[in-house]
């Protein structure tokens, strides 16, 4: 349990790279005591209602799709892979 509130406090405090790597930590150290899903349970069930209730990401871009490439199968070889006799 203390790790966990030591993950929490450190993630949210963390103002560089070292904060971040001292809150991961913490958080490792609480799964490997509890498990992931009372980990995962505790986070969700103590987030606050603004950070649930968030709406997801949007949407992504829509980006334009590489066009097909026809690609030759050698006549007879359909259906035969490597080693096979």
């Amino acid at each position: 349990k203390d790790s966990l509130w030591n993950y929490v406090q450190s993630a949210t405090g963390a103002r560089d790279e070292a904060g971040l790597d001292t809150a991961a930590t913490h958080l490792a150290r609480a799964v490997a005591v509890v498990g992931v899903s009372v980990v995962t349970f505790l986070l969700v069930k103590k987030a606050p209602g603004h950070v649930r209730n968030r709406p997801g990401p949007r949407e992504p871009p829509s980006l334009p799709l590489p066009e097909p490439v026809a690609v030759g199968v050698p006549a007879g070889s359909a259906g035969v892979l490597p080693g096979d006799s």
